[in-house]
């Protein structure tokens, strides 16, 4: 009998794809984890560094209407410090962007300025260590396709000078910076 009702359910499903018909809607269909494979460190610059690129291939789900329909989830795991070591600067702020871009996606891009570090009020420098969870922003694929995700995030100082600095720390492993991703089945 049971395999009457799921042989009835699944042509009851219509067009929706074979590998998806057993899973609910707000399933994760697929996890992928990118780890920062080597520290980067940048001093006496302004230029934005990227600290994690990475292309992500969404399954895309065909949904119950012939639709790609997933949402693509993330949180960015971010080790690092910032530094400004010297009196003659107290600001060891930095500007953190990210921009995710693809073909069946809507593009997006974030950044608000002076996002991570401090500011020292005082005349020695400051040197602060940083283990953050950044949320990445949801996308949701748009319906033609399922092409891959491009993910960039970056780093710059917000001075140029000798004693103002930043690293991120990656060893390849998920113990330092990383990237994890999940596709959402939608309906």
């Amino acid at each position: 009998m049971a395999i009457g009702l799921i042989n009835a359910m699944n042509s009851l499903s219509g067009n929706v794809d074979q590998k998806y018909r057993t899973k609910p809607f707000g399933s994760i269909i697929k996890t992928v984890v990118e780890c920062k494979s080597s520290d980067t460190f940048v001093s006496n610059s302004v230029t934005e560094t990227s600290i994690l690129s990475f292309v992500f291939s969404p399954d895309g789900a065909v949904g119950s209407v012939g639709q790609n329909k997933t949402t693509i989830f993330g949180f960015l795991y971010l080790w690092c410090y910032g530094v400004n070591d010297s009196s003659t600067g107290k600001d060891s702020r930095k500007q953190f962007t990210c921009s995710i871009t693809g073909d069946d996606i809507t593009n997006i891009s974030f950044g608000p300025s002076q996002a991570i570090g401090n500011y020292n009020y005082g005349t020695g420098g400051i040197k602060t260590g940083y283990l953050s969870t950044i949320l990445i922003p949801e996308c949701t694929l748009d319906g033609s396709g399922h092409a891959s995700i491009s993910m960039d995030f970056k780093i710059r100082n917000e001075n140029a000078n000798a004693n103002e600095a930043f690293e991120v720390f990656g060893d390849g492993t998920t113990k330092e910076s990383h990237c994890r991703i999940f596709e959402v089945l939608q309906y």
